[in-house]
Order: structure tokens, then sequence, then C-alpha cells
């Protein structure tokens, strides 16, 4: 795939975004090597933000799906009980994996309903976080911070599910939105290892646009 300064332009890019890319890519650039090289200049979540746009919307579900998975463990270690988080994960890929649309805006809906309890869930792990100004510094409060986005990926994956199982353009357009958050969310979670968390996640973004191909 060719992304071009019109093609970006439809995909309704940032106006720093758009100048970067003029900057760089005259001519248009390849998507994978515009990819790799938004890694290289740290612009990860421009390269989310772009893989995102250019997915067919149930890749697009599955690429928030699969960022919120690769997380979902950090939530788990600090709140070992909780599954609600997990079931949320699980019903968002069975809605997935349903083809009618019955079947499909069942399970979105059950996924729904699992990811406002994984969602209230975060807010009290976001307000165990906010008790110290010194969170990021102290190993606990850090440790909730990184479940809070855990746990935030996986409300917001389940949301994109949720959109997507529906037929409106506005839905499609949210669907998209949320899967953006849910993977900004799980790099952010994986606070220690942000920029290798982005790279997997990336990566099978970019498995994804291969077969769409």
């Amino acid at each position: 795939m060719i992304i071009t300064e019109s093609k970006l332009l439809k995909l309704n890019v940032c106006l720093a975004g758009l100048n970067w890319f003029n900057d760089n890519y005259k001519e248009g650039v390849c998507l994978d090597v515009l990819i790799k090289d938004l890694i290289e200049e740290n612009k990860e979540d421009w390269a989310n933000w772009l893989l995102s746009r250019v997915l067919k919307k149930d890749d697009d579900v599955k690429y928030a799906v699969y960022a919120a998975r690769l997380v979902l463990h950090i939530f788990e270690d600090k709140y070992k009980y909780d599954k609600i988080p997990r079931k949320a994960i699980e019903a968002a890929e069975k809605c997935i994996a349903d083809s009618s649309k019955v079947d499909r805006a069942s399970a979105a809906a059950n996924a729904a309903n699992a990811a406002n309890a994984a969602a209230a869930a975060a807010a009290a792990a976001a307000t165990s976080a906010a008790c110290t100004a010194a969170a990021a510094a102290d190993a606990h409060y850090a440790a909730v911070a990184d479940a809070h986005y855990a746990a935030v990926a996986v409300d917001h994956a389940v949301l994109a599910v949720n959109y997507a199982a529906r037929d409106a353009a506005l839905a499609a357009v949210l669907a998209v939105d949320h899967a953006v958050l849910a993977v900004n969310y799980a790099a952010r979670a994986d606070a220690n290892g942000k920029k290798a968390a982005y790279k997997k996640i990336l990566a099978y973004g970019m498995s994804l646009v291969n077969k769409q191909e």
C-alpha cells in the first residue's frame, strides 16, 4: 500500500502529521516503510493512528482486541481474582468470530456489559493511583496505574467491537477511534516495555493490512 499526501488528507490527518510527511516523502511511500520510520522517530502513536484508518472495520476490531489481550496480564497480576476484563475480552473475541448480525450484536452487548464492569475496576484503580503525587515514582502505585491502563485498553477494545457490530457510518468511525485508544492505552500499560509493546502491536496491525491486499 502506497501512502500519499492525498490519501492522508482523505483520512483527515492532522496538520503536524501532514507537514512531517511532506518533509520526508514528497513522492509517497510504502506503508510498511512509513510505519518503520515512524517507530524510529518515536512516533508510534502516529503509526497506530494510520494503521487504524487503513484497516478494514473487522480488522480494526481484531487490532484493538489484540492490544488489550497483550496487556491483560498486567491487570490480572495486580488484581488476581478479578476476571471481568478477561471475560470482556473473551466476549469481544466471540463477537469477532460470530458471522451473523444477530450473533454479533448479542456478543457485542455481552462484551459491552463486561466492559462496563471493567471500566469501573479501572476507575477504582485510577482513584488509588491518584492518591499520591508520587504515583509515577512509587513502585506500588505505578503498578496500580499500569493495571488501570490495561483495564482501560480492554474497555476501549470492547467498545470498538460494540460499535463495529453496528452498520451506521458514525459507529464505524467510533470503532476506529476506540481501536486507536485501545492500542495507546495498551502501550501505556506496559510502561517498562512501551516501545516493545508498540512494536509488537504495530507488527500485528501490519500483518492484518498485508492480508487485506
